[in-house]
């Protein structure tokens, strides 16, 4: 996988996350778990999220990296995805406003990292 394709994001879901965690215990109880769950198969399939270079400061540590390669290498990882992260969209999405969800989608874009 290039640094490209692992580094690209159509919306920032850490911006999201932070306003989430911020008024919902519940959703840091649901989302930490599964972050575990992407570092122990991150471990399992030997991805690094820092091998590649990251295009903005400010997105250094996202998990967003990890997700994409793992969506690449990880069967188990696709089928679990498949399965939990509409279930995040939708809780994540009751949370957050309209406007925080447009706003998140203009980050990546001014960060050069839309894809």
């Amino acid at each position: 996988m290039d640094a490209k394709t692992a580094t690209a994001c159509n919306s920032c879901t850490l911006h999201l996350v932070h306003l989430c965690y911020e008024r919902s215990l519940g959703f840091r109880l649901f989302r930490e778990p599964l972050v575990f769950g992407m570092r122990a198969l991150s471990w399992w399939h030997d991805v690094d999220p820092y091998a590649w270079p990251v295009r903005n400061e400010a997105c250094r540590g996202c998990i967003r990296f990890r997700k994409n390669v793992l969506k690449q290498v990880s069967p188990s990882f696709r089928v679990l995805n498949d399965r939990f992260n509409p279930l995040f969209n939708r809780w994540r999405d009751s949370i957050v406003s309209e406007a925080e969800r447009a706003e998140a989608k203009r980050i990546p874009i001014d960060r050069g990292l839309k894809t």
